[in-house]
């Protein structure tokens, strides 16, 4: 059994017998004539850091890489992004056009009722020059209306874009 000084001890291990030797030393020192070992020194420990160190150097690299090939699949190509801008521009062309004819067609007709209310002079010739040039303009942009749509319809934007990437 136990005294009070001592505390129970379990019956399978043996007594520890104390050491005259050994003296507590205050902390933060060494005792005499024991030299402390310098931490991690030897080849293992400087083995052992350097492939930690290489192995989060090449996790790093594989996650980088990752993200990279992830966004490259995931995100749109060039050739996508030059396909949907030759699409939208076509798209905004067909949409505008019509406005911008007619935009141009009321000119017209304003500098016909100008020249209308002018006697004949030269602000009357003036005035048939501009309507001519007017006209000429809506001549223009209803060709250029007439090429969008039948670029749209043939799908100008593949052919366009498949051969910009075959000449590079």
């Amino acid at each position: 059994m136990a005294t009070p000084e001592e505390p129970a001890q379990d019956p399978t291990f043996p007594k520890a017998k104390p050491s005259a030797a050994v003296t507590a030393a205050p902390s933060g020192t060494v005792p005499s004539g024991v030299t402390a070992a310098p931490a991690n020194t030897g080849v293992g420990p400087r083995i052992a850091k350097a492939l930690i160190d290489f192995w989060q150097l090449g996790t790093a690299i594989a996650g980088i890489t990752a993200a990279v090939i992830t966004g490259l699949t995931y995100f749109a190509t060039h050739q996508e992004v030059n396909r949907v801008a030759c699409f939208a521009n076509q798209n905004l062309l067909l949409r505008t056009m019509p406005a911008e004819i007619e935009r141009v067609k009321m000119q017209v007709e304003l500098k016909k009722d100008q020249a209308r209310a002018l006697p004949d002079g030269p602000a009357e010739r003036m005035i048939e020059k501009d309507i001519d040039q007017l006209e000429g303009n809506i001549a223009k942009l209803e060709e250029k209306e007439q090429k969008n749509t039948e670029a749209m319809e043939r799908h100008a934007c593949d052919s366009e874009i498949t051969s910009k990437t075959e000449s590079k």
